[in-house]
């Protein structure tokens, strides 16, 4: 979880693409979009196209965390 939290601390890396032990994709385009909640240690993502809830992960079902190219993504 020390990775995923260093990378939501510089905003070079995003978006960030985190893909789960589901399969499920979430990507996250800003730094303020995210955080680790200081007790759980969830990763909280807030949705940045106006939805009103947040998401939260346990860290243990985090498979890979990745920059996305911002070419590459879908408008």
């Amino acid at each position: 979880m020390r990775s995923v939290e260093r990378l939501l601390g510089s905003a070079k890396h995003f978006p960030l693409e985190i893909t789960l032990s589901s399969g499920d994709r979430h990507t996250i385009d800003h730094p303020d979009h995210a955080t680790v909640h200081p007790r759980t240690k969830d990763l909280i993502i807030f949705p940045d196209d106006g939805e009103e809830f947040s998401l939260a992960i346990n860290p243990a079902h985090i498979v890979q965390v990745r920059p996305l190219r911002k070419k590459n993504r879908a408008a």
